[in-house]
């Protein structure tokens, strides 16, 4: 695969000529780009792990300890209202087991992982 010099990255659409002013004349991606992990691994750090990821609506968790678990790309995240009403953002695993803490949607009146 060919590197762009700038920033060791995968050339774009503009440099592989795949774009033309004419819709008609323009070319989708290369193929490689829906496979290759190496372009999988830069958009998870230029797309998904940059930018905020919407994982459910505030009405959602009305109550203090109501959680909601969802997942951007690899990473399982845990959502919940705190006890001051505030909603808190979470990697939903323990750091000594990394065992996932809570699983789906609920109430709970702490996060305690399974193993502790």
């Amino acid at each position: 695969m060919a590197i762009n010099s700038i920033d060791n990255a995968p050339p774009t659409a503009f440099e592989v000529g795949g774009f033309k002013e004419d819709a008609t004349r323009s070319t989708t991606l290369p193929a490689r780009w829906y496979y290759e992990p190496e372009v999988f691994n830069r958009e998870k750090k230029a797309i998904f792990f940059r930018t905020w990821s919407y994982q459910c609506h505030a009405s959602d968790l009305p109550n203090a300890g109501d959680y909601y678990v969802g997942e951007v790309l690899d990473q399982s995240i845990l959502v919940i209202r705190d006890q001051s009403g505030a909603l808190r953002a979470f990697y939903n695993v323990c750091s000594h087991r990394a065992h996932p803490l809570l699983i789906g949607t609920g109430h709970s009146r702490g996060i305690v992982c399974p193993y502790h």
